[in-house]
């Protein structure tokens, strides 16, 4: 299993590469015209599909498991 079969929806996708990228959830809000909130809960639901007890598991998965596409 990888991150790919955790269909993440577009926009996970695209905050999950942007925490990967070293962005705060406060940068990574004004970047897309979200909210740091709605940041914070696509981060949640990423790590509850992925089975990940942290952020920084779910980026260790992704890293190793590489791209999300």
């Amino acid at each position: 299993m990888n991150l790919n079969d955790m269909a993440f929806s577009p926009r996970q996708k695209a905050v999950l590469d942007l925490v990967i990228s070293g962005f705060e959830y406060k940068e990574i809000a004004a970047q897309i015209g979200i909210s740091a909130r709605t940041v914070e809960s696509h981060m949640e639901q990423m790590r509850l599909k992925a089975n990940a007890r942290t952020t920084a598991q779910l980026v260790a998965m992704a890293c190793l498991w590489g791209p999300v596409q």
